[in-house]
């Protein structure tokens, strides 16, 4: 309900779709509804490298691992055999990176692919110093 309160607009047979989950942190939203629940979308605007989304905080061990491995180390989860690296693939929910693009559009390149699907779209610029 308390999501709700947030959302007063939500109609009741959407309310319904939202089942009663163990943890309050997670909200299911029925496909093709979000608009309906949390209004329009708003796209990022600027230059984007990696995204990733992790299903839970990450330790201070695993935050240093991905700034050390800087905005453009496309190897980062390659190293499977890595402890840290591989505890942080089974937290990854969500990866994009915008050099596995194709026509605009970024796929969740996630190793947890068939369970959260998913995609970014956008429009390449670019700019010249003249």
């Amino acid at each position: 309900e308390k999501i709700f309160s947030m959302a007063p607009s939500v109609p009741a047979n959407l309310r319904s779709a939202f089942n009663a989950d163990p943890d309050p942190s997670i909200v299911v939203t029925p496909v093709d509804s979000h608009e309906q629940v949390w209004g329009t979308s708003e796209g990022l605007r600027g230059q984007i490298g990696s995204l990733c989304v992790f299903s839970e905080p990450l330790q201070a061990s695993q935050v240093k691992i991905m700034y050390t491995g800087g905005p453009k180390n496309y190897t980062l989860f390659k190293n499977e055999d890595s402890v840290e690296v591989a505890d942080l693939l089974a937290k990854l929910v969500v990866y994009y990176d915008a050099k596995a693009s194709v026509d605009g559009v970024c796929t969740n390149l996630a190793p947890t692919l068939s369970q959260y699907d998913g995609r970014v779209t956008g429009r390449y610029c670019h700019t010249q110093n003249v």
